[in-house]
């Protein structure tokens, strides 16, 4: 019986051989005990004692993370040919995960940083561009008699043009009040009424 060369995975290197398996159907004794947790970790760790565990609970499993593929080979043989206190276990190996290392990465597969091109619209800029200088104000105008001539010439009966219109946008003209009423004659406001409230019925004795 043949199989398709896709359902192959093609080894080259000793990199490209599993080095962790999968414990399937694990006692939840072993995750909730940590005695049983403890002599279920020794099996394994007479292989390699530098190993690395990953109990999955939710999933009844267990990871068993070894430094070389021969050491995962042996501890697969050991779930497959023995059982766990009368309970046959199932293992598989589990498929080495490379990350490959993109524009955005350095050596070691970490982001690297984004240019820091805009940093200086930071307030306060962290980093400032070069050649920037910061701008420094002028004094401040204590008497400026250019202000206080032009407020002396407003008069309260003259209109005070603000703006000058044109063609895209109109012109702004202030118009001073004469009086407290001038707003009751220009847009008819009436005074106000007073409001006469209901009498209270005489109360019976």
């Amino acid at each position: 019986m043949s199989f398709p060369a896709s359902q192959y995975n093609i080894v080259t290197t000793d990199d490209d051989l599993p080095t962790a398996i999968i414990i399937t159907e694990v006692p939840l004794e072993v995750f909730n005990d940590e005695i049983e947790k403890k002599h279920f970790t020794d099996l394994f760790e007479e292989f390699q004692p530098d190993i690395h565990f990953d109990f999955l609970r939710s999933f009844q499993r267990l990871r068993i993370i070894f430094s070389s593929p021969e050491h995962a080979t042996a501890a697969l043989m050991l779930v497959k040919h023995h059982d766990y206190k009368g309970k046959q276990l199932k293992a598989f190996f589990a498929r080495n995960i490379r990350l490959q290392s993109k524009t955005c990465q350095d050596s070691f597969g970490h982001l690297q940083l984004p240019i820091n091109d805009k940093l200086y619209l930071i307030s306060p800029p962290a980093s400032p561009p070069c050649f920037w200088e910061q701008t420094r104000e002028m004094a401040p105008v204590i008497c400026d008699m250019e202000l206080m001539s032009r407020l002396a010439a407003i008069s309260m009966e003259d209109n005070y043009p603000v703006h000058e219109g044109n063609v895209e946008c109109p012109t702004i003209i202030v118009s001073p009040c004469k009086e407290n009423n001038a707003e009751e004659e220009v847009f008819g406001y009436s005074p106000k009424i007073q409001i006469v409230h209901t009498p209270m019925p005489p109360r019976c004795t």
